[in-house]
């Protein structure tokens, strides 16, 4: 075999290598990025459906309390006045005025007949002995409570679900049935008031399997059983859950969440339809596979290219055949350096570079910045001036591929990953010049000492939580101690009033100590990463008790300014504590830079920092933080979100603070923005609200 057929056979050999590490690196990347898309996606759906399914069951609660109260002022009311038509009817419409859930009320004798109703005297005397939520509470041993399927009524003519307590004397003697009908269309109103989607669903289920209200077109669903399926059995499993299934009476696979009412037999569930939450995967997919396709199309013709190479180089006859090989290596080679973002670079056997693109000039500027490649390359101790003269490479040796580290500045390190192949050689199988293609990894290696150091900071905080309990033990000691102290120098020393002061004080400030550790233990506390309703002003709270005292040291006032009435927001309250500290140490580092600054004009700047919570036109609460230092530079505001970004000096920020908050936020569902005012940063953080005027209602009555 000829030379120039074993060096053709050694370029293509080493091309291949690395060609197949690009593709088998673009694949890699491609893949994973699909499924954490992918994962991406249904925990979302699944965090939502459990929201969803959390806010449903709130507002079913305070539905069946109310037509629970309605029920017992009816027994009530049978027992003090009797079976009395003409004076249980006034009676019952009283309690029908008070609210809009129930469509009627009234009240089954003994023997099935409705004796009265809030309809009026006319719909007295009605049998109704064959009804399904009278014979339920024929048996002595019958539940006090039962929910009948819909139907439609015979008094009211109207589709109605009946809530019916069996009424008895006080003797124990069975007297009737008290019946509430509401209108399940109501329940059905508030859940297609819910955002779902197209094909997203929220039904209320009897124990049964009976559907009593469901989003969508309800009366398709009404009264429909589901309780010969699959879907049935899982949901009655436990009190609460969460599940990928296909719901039967629709036939839709969905990401569903349920959960049971505690004291009521009935169950709301709620589904994302799986299509509608992956509605945009498919894009995602065809832009990664087309971008994967390009790669895989890239390197093929780089391959044809080396391939016509070959063939020319192995036609070569002679001078002029040689310089026509060589002109289509240099355009191989050329081809090659175009690689974006790579660094290439072609060795002589000497260590000498003989040609290289502009990544690899801009990088290695520095005479012995080469001297590591060259010492990994050889096998031995390669600088400037040094013995080593010749890397002494066989084609056995290559592909080779290690990492070096390079220094291009005083606080800078750049790491590359390098593969290195045979880009000629001789006849007796030694190399005469190197390829070789470096990655820089330093991002990728910075990503993961994020991580370590985010895993030290965990540990270290887990630690910090731990210690404020134990310090918990020697202030109450002290709390104790001084205590006892006092009542006996008052007896002992009766009218000292400078000792008893000093006291006093020893006291306040155990009782300040104690209440920093608790809300550092509240800080400290694991995040349950369950969504629910928060209040931004407790969460507020929480952070100025931690950063309050470091706000007075700095001699910075902070202004609130909260809403009459609490605005709930759905969040995670640890995680909106964290957001909320960073933003007031962020301030206070910001107001501290440029008090230093204005000291020197003989100015004293007094610090200030605004904090308001607000209801939003656009259905979010907004939480403001503002502050007097002067705003962010305008080529800096732009990029304040940005990892590993910070306008502090060296050493006094990693520029994670408000990255870390800004992916908070988002996963929250809302947004984080940040402008400049008339005297400084204005950060503003968007949360949502409830979905429904008569949740957040409720629930701010309740807190």
């Amino acid at each position: 075999m000829s030379n120039a057929s074993k060096k053709a056979r050694q370029l293509a050999l080493a091309y291949g290598l690395t060609a197949l590490l690009i593709v088998a690196i673009a694949v890699a990347v491609s893949f994973g990025a699909v499924r954490d898309e992918e994962a991406r996606l249904e925990r979302q759906a699944r965090v939502y459906a459990e929201s969803l399914a959390q806010t449903s069951q709130e507002h079913m609660l305070r539905s069946f309390r109310a037509l629970d109260r309605n029920s017992l002022e009816v027994i009530d009311a049978v027992r003090s006045l009797g079976i009395d038509t003409r004076k249980l009817t006034p009676v019952m419409q009283r309690i029908m005025s008070r609210d809009n859930i129930a469509v009627q009320i009234g009240f089954i004798d003994r023997d099935g007949r409705l004796m009265a109703t809030s309809a009026g005297l006319d719909g007295a005397g009605i049998d109704l002995k064959d009804r399904e939520h009278f014979r339920a509470h024929l048996a002595p041993n019958s539940p006090d409570i039962f929910i009948s399927k819909p139907l439609i009524g015979r008094a009211s003519n109207k589709w109605s679900v009946q809530y019916t307590r069996r009424v008895t004397s006080e003797s124990g003697e069975f007297l009737g049935v008290a019946v509430i009908s509401f209108d399940p269309l109501y329940l059905s109103a508030f859940y297609e008031a819910i955002s779902l989607g197209d094909k997203g669903v929220v039904r209320l289920m009897s124990l049964d399997g009976t559907i009593l209200a469901s989003s969508g077109d309800a009366l398709s669903f009404l009264g429909k059983s589901i309780a010969q399926t699959d879907l049935y059995s899982r949901l009655s499993q436990a009190d609460s859950g969460s599940f990928t299934a296909v719901t039967p009476l629709d036939g839709v696979e969905r990401f569903l969440a349920y959960r049971r009412a505690p004291g009521f037999p009935v169950i709301t569930y709620t589904g994302l339809a799986k299509d509608e939450v992956f509605a945009g995967f498919r894009d995602f997919v065809f832009y990664r596979a087309a971008s994967l396709m390009l790669t895989i199309l890239a390197v093929i013709l780089m391959g044809v290219m080396l391939r016509k190479f070959i063939a020319a180089h192995q036609q070569a006859q002679g001078a002029e055949l040689q310089r026509i090989s060589d002109q289509r290596r240099a355009e191989f080679l050329e081809s090659v350096m175009r690689m974006s973002g790579a660094c290439v670079v072609v060795l002589e056997s000497s260590g000498a570079i003989r040609t290289s693109n502009d990544a690899f000039r801009q990088r290695f500027t520095e005479a012995g910045d080469l001297n590591p490649v060259l010492s990994h390359l050889s096998g031995k101790t390669w600088s400037v001036g040094g013995e080593a003269d010749s890397l002494d490479l066989k084609s056995g040796d290559l592909p080779k591929s290690f990492e070096t580290m390079l220094k291009p500045g005083r606080n800078d390190e750049r790491f590359i990953d390098w593969t290195f192949s045979a880009f000629s050689q001789d006849d007796a199988g030694k190399v005469d010049a190197a390829i070789g293609i470096g990655l820089d990894t330093t991002d990728r290696r910075k990503a993961q000492n994020e991580v370590y150091q985010s895993a030290k900071l965990a540990t270290l905080g887990q630690m910090a939580a731990g210690l404020a309990h134990e310090i918990n033990q020697p202030l109450n000691v002290i709390q104790l101690t001084s205590e006892n102290l006092r009542i006996r120098l008052e007896k002992l020393l009766p009218g000292n009033e400078d000792i008893l002061g000093r006291i006093e004080k020893i006291k306040r400030q155990v009782a300040r100590m104690s209440g920093l550790v608790y809300h550092m233990r509240i800080f400290g506390r694991k995040s349950s990463l369950q969504m629910h309703l928060v209040d931004p002003t407790s969460a507020i709270e929480d952070a100025l008790a931690i950063f309050g005292p470091e706000l007075r040291l700095a001699d910075i006032e902070v202004n609130k300014n909260f809403p009459n009435m609490p605005a709930f927001v759905v969040a995670e309250s640890n995680l909106l504590g964290q957001i909320l500290l960073n933003l007031l140490v962020n301030a206070r580092d910001a107001i501290a830079d440029r008090a230093n600054k204005v000291a020197d004009s003989g100015v004293k700047l007094k610090g200030m920092i605004d904090i308001s919570v607000s209801r939003e036109k656009d259905g979010t609460v907004a939480t403001i933080v503002a502050d007097n230092a002067g705003g962010i530079p305008d080529e800096a505001i732009g990029r304040v979100f940005e990892p590993f970004f910070t306008t502090k000096p060296v050493g006094r920020g990693t520029g994670l603070g408000l990255s870390v908050s800004y992916g908070i936020v988002k996963d929250l569902g809302g947004t984080l923005s940040v402008r400049n005012g008339e005297k400084g940063a204005i950060f503003t953080i968007k949360l949502p609200a409830p979905m429904h005027s008569t949740v957040t209602t409720g629930l701010a009555r309740s807190a």
